[in-house]
This record gives C-alpha cells, structure tokens and sequence, in this order.
C-alpha cells in the first residue's frame, strides 16, 4: 500500500502481555499467501472439513460442540459451523 517492504512484524499476547518479533521472509510471505488462497478456495466450496483432533483440541471453546475425538459426531460440528456462519446465524 506505501510501496515498501515489510520485513518484520510483531504478534501482541494478551495472555502474557507480550509482544514477539516474527521476521516475515520471501517464504512466509509465500506459505501466508497459499493459506489464504487455501481458505479462500474452502469458503468458496461451501464445504466444512471434519474435524481432525489433536492436543490442542483439548483447550479450545469448541471442542465440547465439534468431539473431534468422537468421529460419530462429525455431523453435530458440521451443523454447529453451518448455523454459525449462516447469514444471520449465531455471533
């Protein structure tokens, strides 16, 4: 937008109150670009992957509605994520 390069950027904590410098390279730019085509292109298929559990799944708010760890209940977090990103679905 100015027509400079940005090569360094900082990610604020609020849990710590930290701030960490993330040096942003050719090759982040390029994966941060991908990813965002990557999300582009599922939003755009209107398709929700399942779930998929791992360690961290054990801290998120979402956990108890998507039960990664419970494949049955795939449907319930397939319905949950169409509800709430539904024009006028849940905020």
């Amino acid at each position: 937008m100015l027509g400079t390069t940005v090569r360094q950027a900082s990610i604020y904590h609020a849990l710590t109150r930290r701030r960490s410098v993330v040096w942003i390279s050719d090759e982040l730019r390029a994966k941060t670009e991908q990813a965002i085509a990557d999300l582009r292109a599922l939003l755009e298929s209107a398709r929700i992957p399942l779930p998929v559990y791992k360690a961290r799944c054990n801290g998120c708010s979402l956990e108890p509605v998507c039960l990664p760890q419970q494949s049955g209940k795939a449907d319930a977090f397939q319905r949950y994520m169409r509800r709430l990103f539904a024009p006028g679905g849940e905020s």
